[in-house]
């Protein structure tokens, strides 16, 4: 079987949310933000801010991270020279600050 090479649409980076972080987290007794309510809130603003489609959100298995109190997230940024960065996140941050720290990171405007 033959494998074909193909471009991919979010050309500008990607956000990974690890999906292991939050059960774990609550299965300790923390209060934690729904993963999909929190993906589902950066991908509206994204997209009405006109950055959805070139930039993606999306869930991912263990990033190997297990913070104690926090959650993972792999930041991947598409240019001439591809950046990354892992980020462990504290349950109790804002959505909004969160999302702050994609635009700064991916120098999205709006």
């Amino acid at each position: 079987m033959d494998m074909k090479k193909t471009n991919i649409k979010f050309e500008d980076g990607i956000l990974f949310l690890c999906t292991k972080c939050f059960p774990r987290l609550e299965n300790r007794g923390h209060e934690v933000q729904e993963l999909h309510s929190l993906r589902r809130y950066l991908k509206d603003e994204l997209k009405a801010s006109n950055h959805w489609g070139k930039f993606r959100v999306a869930e991912s298995s263990c990033l190997g991270l297990c913070p104690a109190t926090e959650f993972a997230c792999y930041a991947n940024k598409r240019c001439e020279e591809t950046l990354e960065e892992c980020w462990t996140v504290p349950m109790d941050t804002p959505k909004e600050v969160l999302l702050e720290k994609i635009r700064e990171f991916y120098d999205l405007k709006g």
